[in-house]
């Protein structure tokens, strides 16, 4: 399945606890003023990748904690985002998503 991409970090410390695979989505309709990432609302901007081969990077990584899903606005990709939090569980990772400026966890 597509997503729509701004970047990704393969080993972040800074997106919650542990090693963390970042993915950073592109588009986001609130446009909160003073956002962290405003490059990352254009929904049109950054790059299409395959969730496939997303899953694919983590599990390459037998050091990563977890999955942040940040942006940009993760709930605006609903069903991809979905995907990734689905195969990483799978990999025994826990899921952060970082959108709609509050964080929520997955253990």
């Amino acid at each position: 399945m597509d997503i729509r991409l701004s970047a990704t970090v393969t080993d972040s410390i800074v997106d919650g606890p542990g090693l963390r695979f970042t993915v950073f989505v592109q588009g986001c309709s609130h446009r909160c003023p003073g956002c962290h990432n405003p490059e990352t609302h254009d929904p049109l901007a950054g790059r299409l990748a395959d969730t496939r081969g997303l899953i694919a990077q983590m599990r390459e990584n037998p050091l990563l904690s977890g999955l942040t899903l940040s942006g940009g606005e993760p709930f605006e990709q609903p069903e991809a985002c979905l995907a990734l939090a689905q195969g990483a569980r799978g990999l025994g990772l826990d899921v952060w998503s970082l959108g709609s400026g509050a964080a929520a966890t997955s253990g």
